[in-house]
């Protein structure tokens, strides 16, 4: 049987209603904004303390990495021409210990940095409610003692391989400061689902960081 032109016409306008409701409703990209320093501090035998800064390339991908994947558990990806903005403030130090207790007769590389610490805060501002949410988080892997590698080179002897990732992944520290951004800026649900996530969910599991909000 043949519709009325003007049915088809009511149909399609109805449909493009709908689509247009469910993008408004959809979150809009994010431009994510990352402002870090990372140094080396850490003692050598009788020499004193080894410290400076070192290339932080590979220091913040792990930031990059994480704040995609929890980021789409809100179905918001970050982008380059984002609306909102995801600006993230972060000091990190690698921590250093000797090869094993021979001090410094060990060898002339004498440093494994299989420590860190790193500390911040992470704010993200919603272009649907003009709000800016921060919140600040701190974790540290403590640095232990390991025997000599013989035969290779210990990648560890470089900071930048410091285990940030680790630390950002502590109770308290970035991704349970994201989270709880993400959670009171958008709604509880994507909360749920990085609960859910394998290897998220212990850094859930503590009292997540208090959030402040504020108009820019």
């Amino acid at each position: 049987m043949k519709q009325p032109k003007d049915t088809v016409i009511a149909l399609c306008l109805v449909l493009a209603f709908m689509a247009e409701s469910r993008a408004q409703d959809r979150p809009q990209p994010v431009r994510l904004v990352i402002a870090a320093q990372f140094s080396t501090d850490s003692r050598i035998g009788e020499q004193g303390l080894v410290h400076g800064n070192f290339p932080i390339a590979r220091a913040i991908h792990p930031f990059r990495k994480l704040a995609a994947r929890l980021m789409s558990h809100a179905g918001v990806r970050l982008a380059g021409d984002g609306v909102g903005l995801l600006h993230i403030e972060a000091q990190g130090l690698a921590l250093g210990t000797l090869y094993d207790f021979m001090d410094n007769r060990a060898r002339l590389r004498h440093l494994r940095f299989t420590g860190a610490t790193i500390e911040g805060s992470v704010s993200l501002t919603s272009e649907r409610t003009g709000w800016t949410c921060a919140a600040r988080f701190a974790g540290t892997i403590d640095a232990r003692k390991s025997g000599l590698v013989v035969g290779v080179w210990d990648y560890r002897e470089a900071p930048q391989f410091a285990p940030f990732d680790k630390a950002l992944r502590e109770p308290g520290s970035f991704v349970a400061a994201l989270m709880a951004v993400i959670a009171t800026v958008y709604d509880a649900d994507p909360l749920a689902a990085a609960r859910a996530d394998p290897g998220l969910g212990a850094a859930l599991d503590e009292p997540l960081p208090a959030v402040e909000c504020a108009t820019p």
